[in-house]
């Protein structure tokens, strides 16, 4: 079982680790070809229709990740037909709706710089990518790996080809940028919704839909957390710094997400693990994972820190150089992905769980308003980076301490707190670009002391995970 685990984790990652190394080997060649005017309007156009993929998704990829296994046979294929038919039933909706407010939109997010037919573009991505999302989440928890492999690489090497032939070679910037997202978002929607119907049929059975939003009232404005730190980020950076300042934030955040999808692939092969052990064995589960997961995740973030003045200078043309004063922040803030993986992992186990975390999630995303509007327009790009990385940390805080107040689980904070203190101060270090000797010092210190107590017993503990895993075979 625990090489299944592994095989899932590792397949799922390669998928994402290719598709996202990808776009950071093009990053070089993107940035020689785009002004950061215009890597901010594209970014502009990533960061809308990431930012509502998860409201126009309205959490049903949660839906079935969380009962896929509470049903069995037909009633399986009814319940997920009827997430699946209710998302395409809304998003068509939605689609009319937006195109009744394309130019409002326009206005007041691009500043007017969109035609109507790229609008057109953005407005048919923003209502077609939820469902990249549910194929995503109905290929993993049905542990369906070709399937995932083939629909994922497949939309993103349709992508990949054709920034590579228009946008690089042929130097037809935003235009064919657009162009690539509407061909790769149609391929996918169509061949997905063909696969669905034919596995699964289009049902739509009323009884099913009180447990749907009854799950996602709760956990839709905590996904929403989850996008509002670089949407908001976004806008106060147009509105203090304008575009120029949005393409090098977002080639900064492009550059900080290998954690992130480290984080992710091991998330998705452990969930369906996880929702067996909540009926029995999620204390010992959980706590195996965690004290295996946080210290690799953390080793992972040590190597990038260190290596983030050497990414910019070899990676980014001379525009883009202001990426060295935030890029070290935001690998930092990316640490904090993993540990708010599993505790939000946990806020799904019953609905009093699943309030405490909405409450949370009200409180975080007032004060990411906040702290990013005073943060930006006070300290520019690096305020950004700064708001991030503590909205992150306090979601963190918050969840653990649901988590300890309600005793879900019993997780040893400590194994947490000293990989981020180690983090934080090669951060600091890394930034006011300390003496090469006294860094070589501090990375020596660190490693001597991960050697002896973070990494202690960790051949012990991964034999402790593999029995962990096997005990749900």
């Amino acid at each position: 079982m625990i090489r299944n685990a592994f095989k899932a984790s590792f397949l799922f990652g390669m998928s994402e680790i290719i598709q996202k190394g990808a776009i950071f080997l093009l990053i070089p060649f993107l940035t020689k070809s785009l002004s950061p005017a215009e890597y901010g309007l594209i970014s502009s156009v990533l960061i809308l229709v990431a930012s509502t993929t998860v409201f126009f998704s309205f959490s049903f990829h949660g839906v079935i990740t969380r009962y896929y296994h509470t049903y069995k046979g037909t009633m399986k294929r009814a319940f997920i037909s009827t997430a699946f038919s209710s998302l395409l039933m809304l998003n068509t909706l939605l689609f009319f709706l937006l195109f009744l407010l394309r130019f409002t939109l326009n206005e007041t997010y691009f500043s007017g710089k969109l035609s109507d037919e790229f609008l057109l573009i953005v407005v048919f991505l923003m209502v077609t990518q939820p469902f990249f999302v549910f194929g995503n989440a109905y290929f993993k928890i049905g542990i369906k790996l070709n399937l995932f492999i083939l629909y994922f690489n497949f939309y993103y090497i349709a992508q990949f080809v054709g920034i590579i032939v228009f946008v690089i070679n042929f130097k037809f910037a935003v235009n064919a940028y657009l162009y690539t997202l509407l061909f790769s978002n149609f391929l996918y929607f169509i061949s997905f919704c063909i696969y669905f119907y034919y596995k699964n049929g289009f049902y739509f059975e009323v009884r099913y839909l009180k447990r749907m939003f009854k799950y996602v009232v709760l956990v839709l404005p905590v996904d929403l957390l989850s996008v509002a730190s670089v949407f908001l980020d976004r806008y106060f950076i147009v509105i203090f710094l304008g575009f120029s300042a949005v393409g090098i934030y977002y080639v900064s955040y492009q550059l900080s997400i290998i954690t992130q999808i480290i984080a992710l692939a091991i998330n998705s092969a452990v969930m369906p693990y996880f929702y067996k052990a909540i009926k029995g064995r999620l204390n010992e589960f959980y706590n195996v994972l965690y004290e295996v997961y946080i210290p690799f995740v953390g080793g992972v973030c040590f190597i990038l820190i260190l290596s983030s003045g050497f990414i910019v200078e070899y990676a980014l043309s001379e525009e883009y150089r202001d990426v060295s004063k935030i890029l070290p922040i935001l690998f930092l803030s990316t640490f904090l992905i993993p540990m708010y993986l599993l505790l939000t992992n946990l806020l799904t186990i019953n609905t009093r769980l699943q309030s405490k975390k909405l409450q949370a999630a009200i409180i975080l995303l007032i004060f990411n308003l906040g702290s990013t509007y005073l943060l930006v327009s006070n300290y520019g790009l690096l305020g950004a980076a700064l708001s991030s990385l503590i909205v992150n940390m306090l979601s963190v805080l918050l969840f653990f301490g649901i988590i300890r107040r309600y005793r879900v689980v019993r997780l040893n904070a400590f194994v947490f707190f000293e990989v981020f203190i180690i983090l934080s101060g090669l951060t600091v270090l890394v930034l006011l670009d300390i003496q090469r000797s006294y860094l070589i010092v501090y990375i020596l210190l660190s490693v001597f002391y991960c050697s002896f107590f973070t990494f202690k017993g960790m051949r012990n503990k991964i034999k402790k995970m593999e029995s962990e895993f096997a005990s749900f075979k």
